[in-house]
């Protein structure tokens, strides 16, 4: 009884590296939302600036601009900016030109990022150079995962402003993120 013998096979065997339930369902959760998580994360779509190879034109601009490429890691490309802005619901119902850019997530220190900034990289009719979104609630302060409390920290605009000085911040026009930054400087005594 070849179908018999079959069953008996896999029964056995399955008995013997059997996961129990409990941990077979916790398994199944995390990695059902471990998939959410990284499907709703606005820069699914784009590629690390350290991959020269994708999105070559932002590559381009970003070399044009003379970013340090010690931060390229935590830069990245998308080749439309729609593929980052309707990922956030806040902006899911708004039309951006379709346009390459560079992406700028705003790092605080845990890794996490509360706002992107989406810099064109190719000129445009509509005098559009770059948006700022809000990912989630937090600071607008791109520089937090690279500040050194103990030394000067020096507040600039713009994110690319920033780059150019070591310990430096951009508050990209949000006075939230001054007081973000004055109330940590407070709270840490300096």
């Amino acid at each position: 009884a070849p179908d018999l013998y079959t069953a008996y096979r896999v029964e056995t065997l399955g008995n013997v590296f059997k996961v129990p339930s409990a941990q077979k369902e916790v398994n199944i959760e995390a990695k059902i939302r471990k998939i959410q998580t990284s499907m709703e994360d606005p820069l699914v779509h784009c590629s690390k600036l350290t991959d020269q190879t994708l999105n070559r034109s932002v590559v381009k601009y970003a070399h044009s601009r003379c970013l340090p490429e010690h931060l390229f890691g935590d830069l990245y490309a998308v080749s439309d900016v729609n593929l980052v802005t309707k990922r956030i619901h806040k902006y899911k119902e708004q039309d951006f030109p379709e346009l390459p850019a560079l992406v700028i997530p705003f790092f605080k220190v845990d890794g996490e990022y509360d706002f992107i900034q989406c810099r064109i990289s190719e000129p445009c009719e509509k005098e559009f150079r770059f948006v700022t979104l809000q990912v989630q609630e937090g600071p607008k302060v791109w520089g937090q995962k690279y500040l050194n409390w103990k030394d000067t920290v020096y507040i600039f605009e713009g994110p690319i402003d920033a780059m150019f000085i070591n310990n430096a911040v951009a508050l990209a026009g949000a006075a939230s993120g001054l007081d973000f930054m004055i109330e940590t400087a407070r709270a840490k005594g300096i």
